[in-house]
């Protein structure tokens, strides 16, 4: 994405620091008439705005895809429990803080992706005004502190965040996430912060939760819909969309309460090893998409396969679900009736 060489060092990270400050604004707030002003004049995304140009159909995608869809946070991605904030997002805060960056006090979390590529733009700025200086040591440890931090949190969850985003059928955040990953790629080929032996992204061991007699449809849909144990972002859209394809019920509230309502359902009307099959689909694109990703950037393996190999035990609950059917959980009970019979196509 950039022609990293053909420019100085200076010039790399000014090209950095610009591009990061404008995803960041990008992810925060969409485009909104000035950036969209500023994106029509970038090759890979002015192709992708919306035209004609409507800023409240803009606003409404924005809340859709980031504020509803995919939250964009680490934590969301990395905590095991789905939480906002917790000891994932306090981390972030403990390197903002040795790197000398305030988040925006308006932004919806510290570990927002607009803030973590705020640093990435603060620290790259600050690597141009120490090379335009002469303060090539200052310049190296800038750009150290940027290859820490993608090490350390931006590169732990970038990839299935771009690809939750990519599933969703938004073309200009689509090419915006791809864009950010090639970005981020060719930084991180310069400074190589995977080279040290142990791949940083740490995953919990997924439960094997048809082998517990005490675990239910309820702890397969909280598994299915955590990322770091299931290894993909379930969204509601994604739920939205096997429900509609088997015309059962998704109902409302979090990922996974929708996602066990739809098992639910699909075990009452005797529909669970279909459901399980589509399901498996979903689990199986991402699967394919993983291993592209690592053909594509080879040197960021370790940061994308822990994920690919996370969707293993996943798969192999959902065939084993499948082949099970629906007689293990017909005396489940939920807070919640279901209709009596399956909904109509939406």
């Amino acid at each position: 994405m950039i022609p990293e060489k053909s420019l100085s060092p200076s010039q790399l990270a000014v090209a950095r620091h610009r591009l990061y400050g404008l995803f960041a604004r990008l992810f925060r707030h969409g485009p909104t008439p000035e950036l969209a002003r500023l994106v029509a004049s970038l090759p890979g995304l002015a192709e992708h705005l919306p035209d004609p140009y409507d800023e409240d159909e803009s606003a409404a995608e924005h809340f859709r895809l980031l504020g509803r869809e995919i939250p964009p946070h680490e934590s969301l991605f990395l905590d095991a429990d789905g939480l906002l904030g917790g000891p994932v997002a306090e981390r972030v805060l403990a390197d903002y803080r040795r790197c000398g960056f305030r988040p925006d006090p308006n932004a919806s979390g510290a570990d927002a992706i607009s803030e973590e590529l705020g640093l990435l733009a603060f620290l790259s700025g600050a690597e141009a005004d120490a090379w335009e200086d002469g303060k090539a040591g200052v310049a190296q440890r800038m750009a150290d502190l940027q290859g820490e931090f993608l090490a350390e949190h931006l590169l732990a969850w970038l990839h299935p965040f771009a690809l939750a985003v990519q599933a969703e059928e938004s073309p200009f955040y689509a090419a915006l996430a791809g864009l950010l990953v090639e970005m981020v790629a060719e930084q991180a080929t310069a400074i190589h912060p995977a080279g040290r032996g142990q791949p940083p992204v740490a995953l919990p061991e997924a439960p094997d939760l048809l082998n517990d007699e005490a675990a239910g449809l309820r702890e397969i849909a909280a598994y299915l819909t955590a990322p770091p144990l299931s290894g993909i972002y379930l969204s509601r859209g994604a739920i939205g969309r096997v429900g509609r394809a088997h015309r059962l019920p998704r109902g409302f509230g979090t990922k996974a309460q929708m996602l066990e309502t739809l098992l639910r359902g699909a075990a009452q009307y005797e529909q669970l090893p279909s459901v399980a099959e589509s399901l498996h689909g979903v689990f199986d694109a991402w699967h394919a998409r993983y291993a592209a990703a690592m053909d594509e950037h080879p040197h960021l393996q370790a940061y994308i396969h822990p994920w690919q190999v996370q969707t293993g035990p996943a798969r192999q609950l959902l065939i084993r679900l499948a082949t099970a059917g629906s007689h293990r959980f017909e005396a489940e009970q939920s807070d919640q009736p279901l209709p009596n019979q399956p909904l109509g196509k939406a």
